[in-house]
C-alpha cells in the first residue's frame, strides 16, 4: 500500500488559552497631548499641547532643574488621529530617559503616516487607459489625481527589490515606495498570470556572467501575452528565482521576440535558475482582479480596481519613509496604549535598555514593525497586521560573555506579515542571550513564524498556525548554522496547519548543523512537511512532543555535516567555524555552561563524535509520534546519539486522545503510548497562546 496523500485532516486544539481584553482607565501624567491642543498652551489637562514634540520639550526643560533631573514624568495622549507624517521622526534621547507616553483613555490614540483619499474626487476611466485597461474590468476601475495630495507618481510606482541583489547598482529602484490600502488592507499591482506562477526557461547567460544582464528562455504562450502588452517599462518579474527560501522583484531589462527570451539586469544573491516560479507585475493589461491599483506615471493618475462601491471605501496611501519613533540611548522609557498606522519605514526603532512598547497596535506598515536592541526591553500585548515585511526584530546580550540580555516579546497577536517581500521575515525575531519569546498568536504568513539564536532562550506556550505557506526549506520555528548556539528552549508551544501541499514546510527546523537544542511539551499538528527537521547539530534533547499528521517525517535527523556539507565542516574559514570562533567556547565560564561544547576536537575525524560536524550525544526519546511516516534517522545518528523509548503510530491508529475529533488531545488513563512511556506528561494546552 502507497502512502496515504496527505491533508490537514486533524482539528485545531479546543482548549487552549483564550486572551483576555484588558478595560483600559483614564491615566493622569504631568503634561497632556490632544488633537485639540496648542503648543502654546502649558501642557495641563485643561490647556493640553497639540504634539509629542512640545511635550518632550517640556520635560526637558522641566529636568533643566537639577531636583527634577531623576524624576519620571509621563505624558498622556488623548483620544484623536494625529498626522505625524507633516511633524516628521519623535525622536528619544538620554535625556528623555524615565519617560512614559500613554493613551490617556478616553478613545483610540492614532499617529498616522499616510493620507487619506477624497472619496468625492474619484473618476471614472478616460482617455488612454480606458483603451489599456482590460475592456471586463474599466468600468470597474476608478482613478484619482494624487498631485493633488502632494504626491509625486515616481513615490508610489517603484517596486521594491530583493534585499540582496548580485553586482547591482539599485539606487534607482531602492527608494521607498508609497503603497495604497484600502479598508486598511494593502491593494496590490496588476500581475500576469492573475493567480499561480509561470516557470523560468533555460538560463542562457555562461557562468561568469552571472549575476548580471541574466537571460532566460519565455515559453510561446508568456512571449505572446507579452506582445500583447503597450510597453514593458516599469514591469517587473517577481518569484523565487533559484531557490524556495528567497524572492525577489526584478526590473525587465528587456525582451527579445526573436530569441524568445527576457533579461534582467541583476538577480539576487542566489542567481537564477531554470524551471522556478514568477510572475509579472505592474502590468495594466492585467488588472483584472478586485484590490488592485496601478500609477500612470505620465499622467499623475492612480488606478484603483476596488472589490465593492468606491464611494463607501476608505482609500489611504502611506506617506511617511522614516518610523514614527526613534529611541537612541534612553533607558526607561514606556510607549502604551497606541495605534500607529500607514508607514513606509518601521514604526519603532531602539537602541536603549528597559524600553517597552505595551498595548499598542500596528498596521499598514512596509518594513519590520518593531526593530531594537539592548537590555531588559520588553514589547506585550500588541498587534501587528499587514505588514510588508516583518514583525518584530529583538537584540539582547552578549554573547562571548553570556551576559543575558533579558528581552522579551509576550501575548502579541502578529498576522498578515510578509505581504511585500515573502522570505527572510519572521513574526518575531529574537538574537543574543537568555531572552524569552512568549503566549504569542502568529498566523497567516508566507514565512517562518518565530526566528532565534544564540544562547539560552526560551520559546514557550506560543501558538502559530497557517505559516509558512509559500516556501518549503523551512519551518514555524527556525534556527541554524551555530555550533556555539547552546542552551535554547522550545517548550509549550502548539503549531497547527503549517504549509501546504504546494509547500511543505516544517515543524520545528534546526538547521545546518544547529547544536545544544532543547524541545519538549510541543504539539504540532497537521505540519506538510515533516514534524522536527534536525539538520545534522548535535547535543539536542528532545522530549515529551507530540507530532500528529507530518505529512513528511515526524522526525528528520540527517548527518549533512558528514556528507553534503563536509565543505563546510572542514573549512575553518566557513561561517559555522568562525562562528564558533567567536566566542570563549573553551573558557571556564562556556565549559561550565555546555561542557559538551568546550570538549570538541578541530582534528577532521567523521568517526570522531567530538569532531564537531558529526550529529553525536542528542537525546530523542519518549516522544509521541501519529504519522503516516515517523523517522528517518540516518545511520551517524544512530551511531552517535541515544534515539529510542518513542511512541510510533500510523495517523489511522488510536492513541488514546480524550477527544481526537474535537480538537482535545489530552491522553486519557489507559492511552497505549504510557505502555512504552510510562512518564509522559499530559501538556498544558490551557497555558498555550495569549491570555
Amino acid at each position: 500500500m502507497g502512502k496515504k496523500e496527505w491533508s490537514p485532516s486533524e482539528a485545531l486544539p479546543c482548549n487552549l488559552s483564550k486572551y483576555t481584553p484588558k478595560i483600559r482607565e483614564i491615566t493622569y501624567g504631568d503634561f497632556y497631548v490632544s488633537a485639540d491642543g496648542n503648543d502654546n498652551n502649558d501642557g495641563s489637562l485643561e490647556r493640553p499641547f497639540a504634539t509629542l514634540k512640545k511635550a518632550r520639550c517640556a520635560i526637558r526643560q522641566a529636568r533643566a532643574n537639577d531636583e527634577a533631573k531623576l524624576k519620571k514624568y509621563s505624558v498622556c495622549v488623548m483620544a484623536g488621529t494625529y498626522p505625524l507624517y507633516s511633524d516628521g521622526l519623535f525622536c528619544l534621547t538620554e535625556e528623555d530617559s524615565n519617560t512614559t507616553y500613554t493613551a490617556f483613555g478616553n478613545g483610540e490614540v492614532t499617529f498616522c503616516g499616510g493620507i487619506k483619499l477624497d472619496r468625492a474626487d474619484f473618476m471614472p476611466v478616460s482617455g488612454k487607459m480606458s483603451t489599456i485597461f482590460p475592456a471586463e474590468a474599466v468600468n470597474k476601475i476608478y482613478c484619482i489625481d494624487i498631485t493633488k495630495y502632494n504626491l509625486s507618481p515616481s513615490e508610489c510606482s517603484k517596486s521594491y527589490t530583493s534585499n540582496e541583489l548580485k553586482n547591482a547598482d539599485c539606487s534607482l529602484w531602492s527608494k521607498k515606495r508609497c503603497e495604497v490600502f484600502c479598508n486598511g488592507k494593502r491593494l496590490t499591482l496588476p500581475r500576469y498570470p492573475a493567480s499561480g506562477n509561470l516557470k523560468t526557461g533555460a538560463v542562457i547567460n555562461e557562468e561568469d556572467k552571472k549575476g548580471r544582464g541574466i537571460t532566460f528562455k519565455l515559453d510561446k504562450t508568456t512571449l505572446e501575452r507579452i506582445q500583447t502588452w503597450h510597453s514593458s517599462d516599469n514591469i517587473w518579474v517577481s518569484g523565487y528565482f533559484a531557490v524556495d527560501w528567497s524572492n525577489s522583484t526584478l526590473p525587465i531589462e528587456k525582451t527579445d521576440a526573436e530569441h524568445q527570451t527576457l533579461t534582467v539586469p541583476f538577480s539576487d544573491s542566489y542567481g537564477l535558475k531554470e524551471n522556478n516560479p514568477y510572475y509579472f507585475t505592474n502590468v495594466p493589461e492585467e488588472m483584472l482582479t478586485p484590490g488592485s491599483y496601478y500609477i500612470d506615471c505620465e499622467s499623475a493618475l492612480l488606478y484603483i480596481y476596488h472589490e465593492c462601491d468606491i464611494a463607501s471605501a476608505d482609500i489611504e496611501i502611506s506617506v511617511m519613509d522614516e518610523p514614527f519613533i526613534a529611541i537612541e540611548n534612553a533607558h526607561d522609557v514606556v510607549i502604551d496604549g497606541f495605534s500607529f498606522r500607514l508607514s513606509k519605514s518601521n514604526a519603532i526603532v531602539f537602541n536603549g535598555d528597559n524600553i517597552t512598547i505595551k498595548n499598542c497596535t500596528f498596521s499598514c506598515i512596509y518594513d519590520t514593525v518593531i526593530d531594537g536592541e539592548g537590555l531588559h526591553n520588553t514589547v506585550s500585548e500588541c498587534e501587528i497586521a499587514h505588514v510588508g515585511k516583518g514583525g518584530i526584530k529583538m537584540r539582547a546580550g552578549d554573547k562571548p560573555t553570556l551576559s543575558p540580555g533579558y528581552a522579551l516579546v509576550d501575548n502579541c497577536l502578529i498576522h498578515d506579515w510578509g505581504e511585500i517581500e515573502k522570505t527572510g521575515i519572521q513574526g518575531i525575531s529574537v538574537t543574543g542571550v537568555h531572552n524569552k519569546i512568549s503566549h504569542n498568536e502568529l498566523y497567516n504568513a508566507p514565512y517562518a513564524a518565530i526566528h532565534y539564536s544564540g544562547q539560552d532562550n526560551i520559546i514557550e506556550y506560543n501558538y502559530a498556525h497557517d505559516v509558512v505557506l509559500d516556501t518549503s526549506d523551512m519551518g514555524t520555528t527556525y534556527s541554524g548554522f551555530h555550533w556555539e548556539s547552546q542552551g535554547c528552549v522550545l517548550r509549550y508551544n502548539c503549531f497547527c496547519n503549517i504549509g501546504n501541499k504546494e509547500h511543505p514546510s516544517n515543524g520545528i527546523y534546526w538547521d545546518d548543523m544547529l547544536s545544544g537544542q532543547t524541545a519538549y511539551g510541543n504539539i504540532l499538528i497537521n505540519i506538510a512537511g515533516h514534524g522536527f527537521i534536525i539538520g545534522g547539530g548535535r547535543d539536542h534533547n528532545s522530549y515529551n512532543n507530540i507530532v500528529l499528521n507530518a505529512g513528511g517525517y515526524s522526525l528528520l535527523y540527517d548527518q549533512r555535516g558528514c556528507e553534503w556539507e563536509k565543505n563546510f565542516a572542514l573549512n575553518k574559514d566557513s561561517g559555522i567555524w568562525q562562528n564558533l570562533y567567536s566566542v570563549p567556547f573553551r573558557s571556564e565560564k562556556w565549559a561550565e555552561k555546555y561542557p559538551s561544547l568546550s570538549k570538541i576536537s578541530e582534528e577532521p575525524d567523521f568517526d570522531n563524535p567530538d569532531f564537531p560536524p558529526t550529529p553525536a550525544h542528542s537525546r530523542i526519546t519518549g516522544n509521541v509520534y501519529i504519522s503516516s511516516e515517523n523517522f528517518h534517522v540516518m545511520e551517524l545518528v544512530k551511531r552517535f546519539s541515544n534515539i529510542g523509548n518513542n511512541v510510533s503510530m500510523d495517523i489511522d491508529d488510536d492513541p488514546g486522545f480524550c477527544d481526537r475529533k474535537g480538537g482535545n488531545y489530552t491522553f486519557k488513563a489507559d492511552s497505549p503510548i504510557y505502555d512504552k512511556i510510562p512518564a509522559f506528561e499530559n501538556l498544558p494546552f490551557e497555558k498555550m497562546g495569549r491570555y
